[in-house]
């Protein structure tokens, strides 16, 4: 009676975790964006069309910081979307000492 209860006891177990696991999201990749030319694309679409992200980070080996590269830029883009996905890769490939300007419509950080 007993192994009969643990069966059933076990079935409903597995059955109910069945029906209460989470689904595993999956996200689709980040695609890599080049940043168009500022002043170009405020040329072209004008300044409150544009899409712009500052972003200033470091990366490097182990040792001095002088063995680490650092870069700056200040980058334009046609949707959010496109500066979101170029603000994923900066962040990606220059993990340290980061500084980020998150994705602003208009010209915020200037051209």
């Amino acid at each position: 009676m007993e192994r009969l209860f643990n069966l059933i006891l076990g079935a409903t177990l597995m059955a109910a975790s069945a029906v209460v696991a989470p689904a595993i999201a999956s996200a689709a990749p980040h695609p890599r964006v080049a940043p168009l030319d500022c002043r170009n694309l405020v040329a072209k679409v004008g300044g409150g069309r544009v899409w712009q992200a500052a972003f200033a980070g470091s990366r490097g080996g182990p040792g001095t910081w002088e063995m680490y590269e650092r870069t700056y830029s200040v980058s334009c883009f046609m949707t959010q979307a496109a500066c979101v996905d170029w603000l994923y890769w900066q962040q990606s490939d220059w993990p340290h000492e980061n500084s980020v300007g998150r994705c602003r419509k208009g010209t915020p950080y200037g051209l």
